[in-house]
């Protein structure tokens, strides 16, 4: 049997040095005395703490309520600050010279329409300099602008928004049960448009290509803004006259809006002929220019001079 030596005996409790403690006795301890609690330190990434409501500056979020210092896990969007286009006007007396608006040609004018009717513009513009993400905003700006010009002429006048479909297709039957409106459901579905004409055929030969056109009320402008400047067989016609809903009026529009139309490859409005044909007629044509990549919204309106006069 070995001999155990206590080599604490006559040392004092100074000297003792770290004694190891009692597990049982520091378990019993805790159990019975409630620990302090303490800050626990997260990640900002993975907090997911909720917050009173009523701290201030807390906002609510997708799981519950979330301080301002507290991360969420997705980050948010930044919000863009919201910015009222600005619109520039220009007025162009005579289109066939050289002016801010759109050149015409004189010489073919006068082959559609002799003599050839005066023509002027008065043009809406609106730029960005950042990304053209904008530009379907500012080429709603820009119409609104328009649309306010012709409610203060001088004779009231109605706006109509004309639609074609693409090139000439064969007449099948799918193609004769679907017409026109079934092509476009957003105009055939919305309930902020006006009277609708009927779909009108123009044949040729064994193909044929349909027309039509909308009422523009205020709750459609944008709408409409938006298809003639992304839809180049559209225009917007703003007329006194009662006939546009006709078919043989609508036939003529498409006649001359697709000057040589039995060409299969001409499916964009031919300005120049649409407004020889429509503009002494009292009308005002619309035309709405900028696309995908261009920096540049801008909005014409097309007519004889003395239709531009505002009261």
């Amino acid at each position: 049997m070995g001999l155990f030596l206590d080599d604490t005996a006559g040392r004092s409790p100074a000297c003792l040095g770290p004694v190891c403690p009692d597990p049982l006795k520091k378990t019993t301890q805790s159990l019975l005395r409630p620990r302090a609690l303490e800050p626990v330190c997260r990640p900002a990434a993975c907090s997911t703490a909720v917050v009173d409501p009523r701290e201030p500056g807390a906002k609510r979020g997708t799981a519950g309520l979330v301080g301002p210092h507290i991360a969420q896990h997705k980050k948010p969007k930044p919000v863009r600050a919201s910015m009222t286009p600005e619109v520039s006007r220009t007025m162009s007396p005579d289109l066939y010279v050289d002016n801010e608006s759109l050149v015409f040609d004189h010489d073919r004018a006068e082959s559609l329409c002799c003599p050839a009717p005066p023509l002027a513009a008065v043009s809406f513009v609106a730029t960005t300099e950042g990304l053209p993400e904008r530009l379907p905003e500012l080429a709603r700006a820009c119409g609104d602008e328009a649309a306010s010009f012709v409610a203060a002429l001088s004779s009231p006048r109605q706006g109509w928004l004309f639609v074609a479909d693409g090139p000439w297709r064969e007449a099948t039957s799918l193609v004769l049960h679907r017409r026109l409106w079934k092509n476009r459901v957003s105009l055939s579905e919305s309930q902020v448009g006006g009277r609708r004409s009927e779909e009108v055929a123009i044949r040729n030969g064994r193909n044929v290509r349909y027309a039509g056109v909308v009422q523009v009320t205020p709750e459609l402008m944008d709408q409409a803004v938006d298809i003639v400047r992304t839809d180049h067989a559209c225009a917007i016609i703003f007329s006194s006259r009662v006939d546009m809903t006709d078919p043989a009026n609508i036939e003529t529009i498409f006649r001359s809006a697709f000057s040589g139309a039995s060409d299969e490859a001409r499916i964009d409005v031919d300005w120049l002929a649409l407004a020889v044909s429509l503009c002494p007629l009292g009308d005002v044509l619309l035309r709405v220019s900028g696309l995908f990549d261009d920096r540049e919204a801008a909005v014409d309106l097309i007519a004889t001079p003395e239709n531009l006069s505002t009261r």
